[in-house]
């Protein structure tokens, strides 16, 4: 299975006029592409505290995926992420509730092997890895 995120921030003014003088334009452009072996497929979890996590079925020692690789998420409401890694001491990210899309693609060398959340909101996500 290849997972393939794509993305392209252009900036750019929103209009000229005889009083300004026009900006350049500023592109980021975003191409992430990389052959997994599982997935989780995507997973909706209802979460109903905020003040403890959950563990997210999908990720973990007995799941569909064990060490992923990429991440790709988004939440209705404030969410907390709790993300162990092979290596790594388990580390916390706050996810706003706007709906956004967040990706995060994690290095082979540090995996991620547990992903747990707290919030009081609908998360969708969505992992892949080589096993």
């Amino acid at each position: 299975m290849q997972a393939t995120v794509t993305g392209e921030l252009r900036v750019a003014p929103a209009t000229v006029t005889d009083t300004t003088i026009p900006s350049g334009t500023s592109l980021l452009d975003y191409t992430f592409a990389k052959d997994y072996a599982v997935q989780t497929g995507l997973m909706v979890r209802q979460l109903l505290d905020p003040t403890s996590f959950v563990t997210l079925d999908g990720t973990g020692a007995t799941s569909a995926v064990t060490r992923g690789e990429l991440l790709v998420l988004r939440a209705t409401a404030p969410t907390v992420l709790r993300m162990t890694q092979n290596g790594l001491s388990a580390q916390t990210i706050n996810i706003p509730g706007n709906g956004a899309a967040v990706v995060i693609p994690f290095d082979p060398a540090f995996q991620l092997t547990l992903l747990e959340a707290k919030g009081n909101g609908k998360l969708e996500y969505f992992v892949a890895g080589p096993q």
